[in-house]
């Protein structure tokens, strides 16, 4: 079992003002408790899978593997197209995430959520294949980029008062706070999603299979009322995995 902290949300409450820079305060972590629930099927099925892996069978887990790449960009005020490529090598794709932060701030106490930094394109390819041939570019469209990132979250028609998207201001404002009809979106909450899916029956392994990832970020440079700076991306990619255990106890990945 791996846990993993998110520090980033938490840095300005450990983090107090110095005559200079931020001093670390330091901090405490007590009572951890790890809360879960526990599942009893029933007799028969247990009996079943027994039964099944005595002759040979596998017991077959299914789940979701999250992996994370950073790349940092260095264009400052000005424009530049990022290019990435990371060996993958897996059978199902679900999907790819990007979230930039101000560079600046990682260290900081300052607030630093994640904007889209101008942000023009997002195209991820397949052993060279483009999934999409959308144009995505933030500082015209987008309400593209939060819908596609939906679609990789496997939840683009269910939007609920849990999304981040608020509507602080009109249309006719948009030019005015560099928010087209996004609310704090494009400077406190973006998101840039590439969906893999290519079934959607159910079925253990839906995405698609991938050796190298090739990801193009572009960025357009200090425009629509939003400054750009030196930021740090975030990928995160999204595959299906599967857990096959045999009665002796082996256990094998497929990925």
């Amino acid at each position: 079992m791996q846990l993993q902290a998110d520090w980033q949300g938490s840095t300005a409450a450990v983090y107090t003002a110095g005559a200079n820079d931020p001093v670390w305060t330091g901090m405490t972590i007590t009572n951890v408790q790890l809360v879960y629930d526990k599942v009893m099927p029933e007799e028969a099925f247990i009996h079943k899978v027994r039964s099944d892996m005595m002759h040979g069978a596998k017991y077959v887990y299914g789940y979701t593997n999250l992996s994370t790449v950073t790349l940092p960009t260095t264009f400052g005020t000005g424009a530049g197209t990022l290019n990435l490529n990371y060996g993958l090598n897996v059978s199902s794709l679900q999907g790819v995430l990007a979230v930039q932060y101000n560079t600046a701030n990682l260290g900081t106490s300052a607030a630093a959520p994640s904007f889209s930094n101008n942000m023009n394109q997002f195209q991820v390819s397949l052993d060279g294949r483009l999934i999409s041939s959308l144009q995505l570019n933030s500082t015209t469209d987008p309400v593209l980029y939060f819908a596609e990132a939906q679609k990789v979250l496997g939840r683009l028609f269910d939007a609920s008062i849990t999304s981040p998207l608020v509507n602080s201001a009109a249309a006719a404002q948009a030019s005015a706070n560099g928010n087209a009809s996004g609310g704090t979106f494009l400077t406190n909450w973006f998101v840039a999603g590439a969906s893999a899916q290519r079934v959607n029956e159910g079925m253990a392994f839906q995405g698609s299979c991938c050796s190298i990832l090739n990801i193009q970020a572009g960025l357009q440079g200090s425009t629509n009322n939003i400054t750009s700076a030196n930021s740090t991306i975030f990928f995160v990619i999204l595959s299906a995995f599967q857990l096959l255990i045999d009665a002796t106890g082996s256990v094998e990945i497929v990925r």
